[in-house]
């Protein structure tokens, strides 16, 4: 655990988890005292002038011996942070050498991801019984935003046809197929440097109108450039990909996910191998594994790290191959034209 993430809100709702299954989770055990190890550190730098001054008034024979652990401390703190900062400066290297052809994609990407988000939650609100005196203007300031931007012509025909809908008039599927995508933009709030962290999948998501407001309304959105580094996003898309081949595994065991026989054979084969230990340490879910939870819990999650996977792999690509297979706009596209499969 980094200093940066014992800040994080999502490291506490963790520790919560932690909590509830330190008795049969080694890496609960690891979570907890691995906070346990910073908080007791940061509470005893306060007390180590208090112990200098008391050393030296009433133990003077032994200051030389503190001054050693005391200079050893600072030393072991200085080098630590010397070794983030390296690592730091060697992903935003990383991330300087993505190209700007491919970081303007980005950006612009997440941009009218952003108003398309803003327009689901307008009619989401129009749902509402609105008062003969307000006059909805949504469609039109968004549309304004994005042709002034020069971005109208870069979105997908899909998007495009939803945002030129009359106010109020989206059809219930298309109002649940625009929110369903609300993980794209939580991703790449993260690839751009908006958040921090990327949320971890093990926690409930949570979705809020003013992740795509903050960026609509910010007047210094594209000047900003530097993202994500393509490691720290092949990191995010393994760690991705074994959680969502567990849950994959899981659902076809279950009958939940369309495969053939020998599949589900094999499935079931590899879930009855696993130990007490490994049921006990499978990937959570909240405080249960994939393996505890309920069959609707699974497919949402199994959704929802389906989704990550293929925005970061898109994302990925466009940073790195000058063809990608798959780039932002049009995975956005489709997953807005059809309903992404279940697979």
């Amino acid at each position: 655990m980094t200093f940066a993430e014992l800040f994080e809100p999502q490291t506490w709702k963790l520790v919560g988890i932690a909590l509830r299954r330190v008795h049969k989770d080694r890496r609960a055990r690891k979570l907890l005292g691995a906070v346990a190890i910073w908080i007791l550190g940061l509470g005893a730098l306060p007390c180590l002038p208090i112990l200098l001054v008391a050393t030296i008034l009433f133990m003077p024979q032994s200051i030389s011996s503190f001054a050693v652990f005391f200079g050893l401390g600072i030393a072991l703190g200085i080098r630590g942070w010397r070794m983030r900062a390296r690592q730091r400066a060697l992903l935003d290297k990383g991330a300087g050498a993505v190209p700007a052809a491919a970081r303007r994609t980005i950006f612009r990407a997440t941009y009218w991801l952003a108003t398309l988000m803003r327009r689901c939650e307008s009619e989401f609100a129009m749902l509402k019984v609105i008062p003969p005196e307000i006059e909805i203007v949504t469609r039109r300031v968004l549309l304004d935003q994005l042709k002034s931007l020069e971005i109208w012509e870069e979105m997908p025909p899909a998007v495009r046809e939803l945002q030129l809908k009359a106010d109020g008039h989206w059809t219930e599927l298309e109002r649940n197929l625009v929110a369903d995508k609300f993980e794209f933009l939580v991703c790449l709030r993260w690839v751009t440097r908006k958040d921090k962290a990327l949320p971890v999948l093990a926690l409930e998501p949570v979705y809020r109108g003013i992740q795509a407001k903050e960026i609509v309304t910010d007047d210094g959105w594209f000047r900003n450039d530097l993202t994500a580094a393509p490691a720290e996003i092949d990191r995010q898309l393994k760690t991705t990909a074994r959680f969502l081949e567990r849950c994959s595994r899981e659902g076809v065991a279950r009958g939940l996910f369309p495969a053939d026989e020998e599949r589900r054979r094999l499935a079931t084969e590899e879930n009855g191998k696993m130990d007490r230990r490994a049921r006990a340490e499978d990937w959570l879910v909240g405080r249960h594994t994939v393996g505890e939870i309920g069959d609707q819990e699974l497919r949402q999650v199994h959704r929802r790290a389906l989704l990550r996977f293929r925005l970061l792999r898109s994302t990925l690509q466009e940073m790195t191959t000058s063809e990608p297979e798959e780039g932002l706009s049009e995975l956005i596209g489709r997953s807005l034209a059809q309903q992404v499969t279940e697979k």
